[in-house]
């Protein structure tokens, strides 16, 4: 089988990466992997082969606009027998214009539910992915989600030629079990990990925090974003800058949640919420809002900042473990093999 994938993950031009050594590992169950990746010219990329068999392709493009058409242009290039996209937003309308011409099966992927009002919310480009993925997915000959949500939502949204296929993102279990700790920072920790941005409303939590009157309990930030210095600004504010550390990006968040007392999640929408994951494999009591794979993996839902509030008092007080549920795979070959498998049957 000869793929061709579209997406926009400048990560595969970086040797060593997470998701370059992730694709190689389809490619070895693939005849041939070709992977058109948006990017600006300006950055500098080109062409390379990662593998003997896998090769990516930055569209070079002079604007974003330019994105779709550049990515047209490589694919004439490339022979294949399936087209796979990243998203159903520039990439799936990429994936819909080189279906249509070469007339090969298109499987198009979601990773966020974007149905969510929260998805919504996030500005007017959400809102015009809304209306991209609304011209893709009835065109998509199959369609792979990562949650049971998101099937259940698009399913009911648009007449589709195929019922969506469920295949969630593979989290390596055991290599979660096996990781170290790192020391507690406060006696009652509560870890959050995400990117700093408006959608995880991390401000939320701050002020939630705020309202707890205990001198054990503080809250350990991972990760990185735009929103770091206006989230810093309000825990001074409230006057509990000492109670919340950001720590900044890391690598590997893990030790810090495997050493709190609970994980916490206030994302509007997620697509699926690995970080949610990586607690409750841990044993760490997770809370989250309901959104992603959170409470169909076993993480305790709320909605009011009040139920909020009442939960982690009633964390602090009867403590608590995290135990991850559903959870569909043994180990990373079954899931590269599903991965393909759902590629390969697509049109068949």
């Amino acid at each position: 089988m000869r793929v061709l994938s579209i997406g926009s993950d400048r990560k595969l031009f970086e040797d060593g990466s997470f998701v370059c050594e992730r694709t190689k590992k389809y490619g070895e169950h693939m005849e041939e992997l070709h992977i058109v990746v948006f990017a600006l010219k300006n950055l500098g990329f080109r062409k390379k082969k990662i593998g003997e068999n896998i090769t990516i392709y930055p569209t070079n493009s002079l604007t974003k606009f330019q994105y779709i058409g550049d990515a047209i242009k490589i694919a004439r290039s490339i022979k294949y027998d399936r087209i796979t996209t990243q998203d159903p937003f520039i990439s799936g309308w990429a994936g819909v214009s080189i279906s249509a011409k070469s007339k090969k099966p298109l499987q198009v992927q979601i990773h966020t539910d974007f149905l969510l009002e929260g998805f919504q919310k996030g500005g007017y480009i959400n809102r015009f992915y809304v209306r991209m993925a609304n011209h893709v997915l009835p065109k998509a000959d199959c369609i792979r989600v990562v949650s049971e949500r998101i099937k259940e939502n698009i399913e009911a949204r648009y007449k589709l030629k195929s019922i969506p296929r469920v295949l969630p993102i593979f989290v390596d279990i055991e290599a979660i079990k096996n990781a170290p700790k790192n020391e507690k920072e406060f006696p009652f920790q509560i870890a959050m990990s995400s990117r700093l941005e408006p959608e995880k409303n991390i401000g939320r939590a701050i002020k939630v925090l705020s309202r707890i009157v205990n001198e054990r309990i503080g809250m350990v930030i991972v990760g990185e974003g735009g929103e770091r210095l206006r989230l810093e600004k309000v825990a001074r504010d409230l006057g509990i800058e000492s109670g919340v550390l950001f720590k900044g990006w890391i690598q590997n968040p893990v030790p810090y949640i495997k050493s709190s007392d609970l994980f916490l999640q206030t994302s509007e929408f997620e697509g699926y919420g690995m970080s949610v994951v990586e607690a409750l494999a841990s044993g760490v009591p997770a809370l989250s809002t309901d959104v992603g794979i959170a409470k169909e993996y076993g993480a305790d839902v709320f909605e009011t900042d009040e139920e909020l509030k009442e939960k982690i008092e009633r964390y602090i007080e009867n403590g608590g473990m995290g135990e991850l549920k559903n959870y569909p795979y043994k180990n990373e070959e079954e899931y590269i093999k599903k991965y393909v498998e759902m590629i390969e049957i697509c049109g068949s």
